[in-house]
């Protein structure tokens, strides 16, 4: 199964053109998964995912975009956590 499911060039629920959305397949399932197993003494110790489908998407292996391609990454260059007097 591809690592990410590329979104870019279909169309959202509103008819616009998708950009850059390229959604990580792979974290999305594990997000889910632990919120079925849950944490600690309580937790369950496994989670099966059954019938998940990929879909004709194009997908990737690749698990982070390039540096070049990551608008979040180009963002947070310029961003600091220091309160500014």
């Amino acid at each position: 199964m591809p690592a990410s499911r590329d979104w870019r060039g279909e169309c959202d629920r509103d008819g616009r053109e998708l950009g850059v959305t390229v959604e990580s397949v792979i974290d999305e399932l594990a997000a889910a998964a632990n919120l079925v197993a849950g944490e600690g003494a309580g937790g369950t110790p496994a989670v099966v995912v059954r019938h998940f489908e990929f879909g004709e998407m194009e997908g990737s292996n690749e698990h982070f975009r390039a540096v070049e391609d990551d608008y979040v990454r180009k963002a947070l260059r310029g961003w600091s956590h220091e309160r500014t007097k």
